[in-house]
């Protein structure tokens, strides 16, 4: 983080009832909307440090793009958009009958499948999800844009585990990850 002041963003562990997946929790925070009203204010603080840290050590080109995964990344993702004046594309859990797709794992979800619809063929992807826990998910979704020869430019969340190396994953993948608040879960 790039600013003197910190905002807590109040993370815990869920369990989840009647869930068919894999991952019997949810982590949530004060940016999903589920245990408290997201407070505007407190989402642009956020994104617009996140995407401070990105623009200071990648840079943001034209041509780059802001993808939010489906579900969590959305509301981070188009708050992103808006702050950097980047295009949004939505990653989502619906198959489509578009030709020019790119579908990648999520795994532990009860739908695993995602897929992100009509890429540009240039461009730098800027992969925005509400969190990060084991790294799997990134993962995939980074493989899927190299195996097409997608650009990336960075992985962003705003919530972020410390527990299972997911940092390191990303890196040893090649990418940034940029976080704002931290939990061991």
């Amino acid at each position: 983080m790039s600013s003197v002041t910190h905002i807590d963003l109040n993370i815990k562990r869920i369990n989840r009832l009647n869930y068919p997946g894999e991952r019997k929790f949810m982590i949530v925070h004060s940016l999903d909307g589920i245990l408290e009203p997201i407070r505007p204010e407190k989402l642009r603080y956020v994104m617009q440090e996140l995407m401070s840290e990105v623009k200071q050590q990648h840079g943001i080109q034209q041509g780059d793009y802001i993808l939010g995964l489906d579900s969590g990344g959305i509301v981070p993702g188009v708050t992103a958009s808006l702050i950097t004046k980047l295009p949004l594309y939505i990653a989502y859990k619906a198959e489509l009958e578009i030709e020019n797709k790119l579908n990648f794992y999520e795994p532990g979800s009860a739908n695993p499948n995602v897929f992100v619809y009509n890429l540009p063929i240039q461009g730098r992807a800027i992969i925005i999800d509400d969190e990060i826990r084991t790294g799997r998910t990134i993962e995939n979704c980074i493989m899927s844009f190299e195996m097409l020869e997608k650009d990336i430019n960075s992985i962003v969340v705003p919530v972020e585990s410390t527990k299972f190396n997911a940092r390191k994953k990303v890196e040893e993948l090649g990418y940034n990850l940029f976080s704002y608040g931290l939990h061991d879960f």
